[in-house]
């Protein structure tokens, strides 16, 4: 991990657990803790500059995501809950085993079901609750259906996946360039 971008922000730092995966170029600010198995990815930036940001045993947060906290408020990814390449969370909660679909959008004070699925590029709207085992797809978001048990158990096989991923990421991971393109080690 780059110490680089892992800042204390206020007297707050960043709590990763050992057995998580923050790839080098993520940047976490503040107050936020990265639970048991989390794989946080390329470009995410958790900036918890006005409240908490909780990411607890086996969540993810993918490529270009932006999770930020409103003030006095803080956002949660419970177990097993993912967050799509390129989605943005403000001030909302993630039950266990939620997945929010890329380039989706989640604001303040809202909670996303268990087991309940966000289509990409979908805006949940502030204060907003879904349902339990349901997608939600548009903008704003509406509920579309009730989620088959086979639908709900992918969801979780993909949590799992990021989940393994952390220890393959911390061992196989390596630069092999620089900044400008200069090779680091033979190919």
């Amino acid at each position: 991990m780059n110490a680089h971008h892992i800042y204390s922000f206020n007297g707050h730092s960043p709590r990763i657990h050992p057995g998580a995966y923050v790839h080098p170029s993520a940047c976490l600010i503040g107050d936020v803790q990265v639970g048991e198995g989390c794989f946080v990815g390329p470009h995410a930036t958790l900036r918890a500059d006005h409240g908490p940001i909780h990411l607890e045993a086996m969540s993810n947060v993918q490529d270009n995501c932006v999770l930020h906290s409103c003030p006095d408020g803080t956002v949660v990814l419970h177990r097993f809950a993912q967050v799509g390449h390129g989605a943005v969370l403000h001030g909302c909660t993630l039950m266990e085993n939620c997945l929010v679909g890329i380039h989706a959008t989640v604001l303040d004070g809202a909670v996303l079901g268990p087991d309940s699925l966000l289509a990409a590029q979908a805006l949940v709207t502030a204060g907003v609750r879904t349902e339990a085992g349901s997608l939600y797809a548009g903008s704003p978001a509406r509920f579309v259906k009730s989620l088959s048990r086979d639908a709900i158990a992918a969801q979780l096989e993909g949590a799992l996946r990021y989940g393994r991923a952390t220890a393959e990421y911390r061992i196989g991971l390596r630069p092999v360039a620089d900044r400008v393109g200069r090779q680091l080690t033979p190919a």
